[in-house]
């Protein structure tokens, strides 16, 4: 199952609308960054019109992901809206959209336009602080003794001294 704008002759007459849902399997939606699953269908909402020697597809389009924090790690629903949706389709020239069967598939620039919204690092709010990081105890707090600023430690140059070359 794809998107397809069809009767392509019919669009000389009039407008032609489209809406439904899609699967993100259908889509073939898949993120190259393991923190996003594709989970919900995609919706849409589109209307498809004739401009001389071109198509204009215009609409909105809505998914939902299934994510993963990348500074908590805590799962949230990730909602990717696209309300102002526009493709530009050229009938002419080097440019020019496939038709098969008097319609033209949509579902490739739909994908691409999708994959362009995904954040590179997902996150689950601006005030997201992160992993919480708690010691199992105060001796792991602080290792060892406190160094001045400049003081060396000595452990690491005393191995340095019994260090031979042949």
């Amino acid at each position: 199952m794809a998107i397809h704008l069809k009767n392509i002759a019919k669009l000389d007459e009039e407008p032609v609308k489209l809406s439904g849902t899609i699967l993100p399997e259908e889509l073939e939606i898949d993120s190259p960054d393991p923190l996003i699953r594709g989970s919900q269908a995609l919706e849409y909402d589109l209307t498809g019109e004739k401009l001389e020697d071109s198509l204009l597809v215009r609409g909105y389009l809505e998914i939902v992901f299934d994510a993963t924090c990348s500074r908590c790690l805590k799962s949230f629903p990730l909602r990717i809206c696209l309300p102002d949706w526009a493709c530009y389709l050229p009938l002419t020239g080097d440019e020019k959209v496939a038709i098969e069967c008097d319609s033209v598939d949509l579902t490739p620039y739909v994908r691409e336009d999708v994959l362009l919204e995904l954040p590179q690092h997902p996150s689950c709010g601006d005030k997201c602080k992160g992993v919480e990081f708690r010691p199992k105890s105060e001796s792991s707090v602080l290792p060892g003794p406190l160094k001045e600023p400049g003081e060396s430690d000595p452990s690491a140059w005393s191995k340095l001294d019994q260090f031979k070359l042949k």
